[in-house]
């Protein structure tokens, strides 16, 4: 009967070892899996948390921007150039600096066209300010065109002077043609 004992406690402790790995290490398996995927969604929501945050911030930031410094920056690069109303203001600031106004006209939209791709170009060009050119003749003494230098530089909306060309006329005077580009944003 001994021996019936033996082999009795020897298959249950063979059964027990088949049990724990073929049930317990295995449930044991998926439990640490689940526990690293806990983990994982843990840092990746603490993550998120981090970015929600900065974008909280950022937002406060852009809301605590006052309307005058938002004014500011709308008419130093707009969203439209009005091509009527800049060769209008160049006549004013002429007549502003005492120089003779002449003509003033929109040169156009100042992008080159490549042989690129019109996608391949709208890509590259997508964040880039549109220029816009615009060409001013005058009259009058140095003085006068120096005031006019300097009254373009102090307008409501950026004036960049491309050219110039200035020559002598009759009497003391001088004539200056004037290549000017503005910008606008997309």
């Amino acid at each position: 009967m001994m021996s019936k004992g033996l082999l009795t406690q020897i298959g249950m402790v063979a059964i027990s070892i088949g049990i724990i790995f073929t049930y317990v290490e295995p449930t044991f398996s998926v439990i640490k899996e689940t526990q690293d995927t806990v983990v994982l969604y843990q840092e990746e929501q603490a993550k998120v948390s981090a970015v929600n945050e900065q974008l909280r911030t950022l937002v406060s930031k852009m809301e605590n921007v006052s309307d005058e410094d938002t004014e500011r920056l709308e008419s130093y690069i707009p969203n439209t150039v009005d091509v009527i109303e800049v060769p209008r203001d160049l006549m004013l600031i002429t007549k502003q600096s005492g120089a003779s106004y002449v003509d003033a006209k929109s040169l156009g939209d100042g992008r080159k066209s490549s042989s690129r791709s019109r996608r391949d170009t709208q890509a590259s060009t997508a964040n880039e300010p549109k220029q816009y050119s615009f060409s001013l003749s005058v009259e009058g003494t140095y003085l006068q065109l120096k005031t006019l230098f300097s009254l373009l530089e102090q307008n409501k909306y950026p004036l960049e002077v491309q050219s110039v060309d200035i020559t002598s006329n009759e009497g003391g005077f001088l004539g200056a043609e004037l290549t000017l580009a503005t910008y606008a944003q997309q």
